[in-house]
């Protein structure tokens, strides 16, 4: 298991600061200082950056400090888990179509929308203890993401700058941000139920 974690935390670092990067150094109109901000304002690095501290606790073995603790619950790790899952997939439904990376912005792109959602996924499918999971969960999944789209409603119209078209106030209509803001709180819904269901089955199996 710490093998698997030390190497997926590996890939995940190097994701995140290649992405950095990358951000870094493209011209842009943006200062340094602000593209570094919206670096920590996408959904995708948040959620890589869970995943890449979580796979870190368990690959040194600190589940016994405060971090690692609070790591190694199997709600939190399930809670990631769900995040990470929606990053991969909307990504791949939906925003992989509004751009066309290419060298090292392909790299980086594939690791952290692809590559980390899958290692993190099997992380919890073969190491994650099941059967500890409830329905009571499920809320609990959701405030992050909630706090997330408040978050980024807030800071967006004094930037101005949103991470992503579908909680972008400044071109879409007060109507369309409440049903995007409920289909994507739905969305995470239920891919918390179907884990929360699967943690059910495999501890049965």
């Amino acid at each position: 298991m710490r093998v698997y974690a030390g190497a997926g935390a590996v890939i995940g670092w190097f994701a995140l600061a290649l992405q950095l990067v990358l951000l870094v150094i493209v011209d842009s109109e943006i200062s340094v200082a602000g593209r570094i901000v919206n670096f920590f304002s996408y959904f995708t690095i948040l959620s890589n950056i869970l995943a890449a501290i979580a796979l870190s606790v368990v690959a040194l073995g600190l589940n016994g400090s405060a971090l690692g603790r609070f790591f190694c619950r199997r709600s939190v790790q399930t809670g990631i888990t769900v995040y990470i899952t929606v990053t991969g997939v909307i990504y791949f439904l939906i925003l992989r179509t509004i751009w066309d990376p290419e060298g090292w912005a392909l790299v980086a792109d594939s690791l952290l929308h692809y590559a980390m959602p899958i290692i993190f996924v099997g992380f919890w499918l073969f190491f994650v203890t099941k059967g500890t999971l409830a329905i009571r969960n499920v809320p609990w999944f959701l405030a992050f993401p909630m706090l997330y789209a408040a978050y980024s409603l807030v800071r967006g119209p004094f930037v101005p700058w949103y991470p992503y078209p579908f909680l972008d106030a400044g071109a879409l209509t007060t109507g369309e941000l409440i049903v995007n803001i409920a289909v994507m709180l739905v969305g995470f819904g239920l891919v918390a139920l179907a884990y929360v269901g699967l943690d059910r089955w495999l501890a049965r199996a």
